[in-house]
Order: C-alpha cells, then structure tokens, then sequence
C-alpha cells in the first residue's frame, strides 16, 4: 500500500540524500540536472560549485532570471521495490551572489561542506561565490513501505556496487 512521506521522513531525506534532480523551465521546456544540495533555514541551496561546466552562463541560473518556478526531486530506486520512495518540492529559485550573498548564504555554504567532505579537494564554488536558493511553496511524496524509511541506510545500500 503506498503512502505519503512523513514530515519527519521529509526532513531527514533532505537532510541525508546526497543527490537531485532539479529542473528549470527553459524556452524549450524542461531542463534537468543532477545536482547536490543542503537545506538550511527552511531553503533548499545549490552550489555553482567548481567542477568542470561549459562556458558561459549555465543554463539552469538563464532559465531562473526567466522564470523562477522550479522542481527538485529526491528519489530512491532499489530491486527491491519495498524500498522504493521519491519526495518532490516545488518552489521558487533566485540566484544569490554578489551583494546578495550574506550570512544566510554564508551558512548554507558551511552546510554544504559539512554534507560533502568532496569539498575538500574541489572547490565549493566558481568564480564568485554563487548558489541557487529555493523557497519551497509545495512538496509532496510516495513510498511503499508502511515503516518509516531509514534514509542514511538507503544512502548506504545506494552506493553499493551493483549485482551482475
């Protein structure tokens, strides 16, 4: 029997899931990523970190001066179907640098290298510190499982190597 998400189920999948799908609406539809992410003080944050991107704008920051309606999706797939869940936010973006880069911004960053110990060796952000915050308007989920998911146990199993 499927259910919903728990609140508390909610907040722990976004504070232990490594990995989203965020999506943008651009002049031709939708534009999806992968991306990592904190939430910190109610926000969802996206680093413009520095692993290789193409040159020039990034499509995803073009399409949010456009139009700042944005989806970000945390999921689960497993063999076993038990473990399957997904939760999906919807909100608002806005792409904070510059002067707009404060205190909020300042924590949402030490959260994110919290999160990823990878911010050790690549660097947190691009040129000028830039990260994507979502205010979150609507969420909503789906799970199998009648128990309460275990997220930081499903992390794990997720990264194990796959059977042959």
């Amino acid at each position: 029997m499927a259910r919903e998400l728990s609140a508390t189920e909610q907040v722990n999948a976004l504070e232990a899931w490594p990995i989203a799908r965020f999506a943008t609406l651009g002049k031709r539809g939708a534009h999806l990523v992968p991306v990592v992410f904190a939430e910190c003080e109610g926000f969802l944050w996206i680093p413009i970190d520095g692993k290789p991107k193409s040159q020039g704008q990034l499509t995803r920051i073009a399409n949010i001066e456009r139009d700042p309606r944005v989806t970000f999706l945390l999921d689960h797939y497993s063999r076993d179907w038990t473990q399957l869940w997904w939760l999906r936010v919807e909100g608002v973006a806005s792409v904070r640098e510059g002067e707009l880069f404060g205190a909020g911004e300042e924590r949402a960053a030490r959260q994110l290298r919290e999160k990823y110990p990878q911010y050790q060796t690549t660097r947190p952000f691009r040129e000028e510190p830039t990260l994507i915050r979502i205010h979150p308007d609507r969420q909503s989920s789906w799970a199998v499982r009648e128990e309460p998911l275990d997220f930081a146990q499903l992390q794990a199993d997720a990264l194990l190597v796959p059977e042959s």
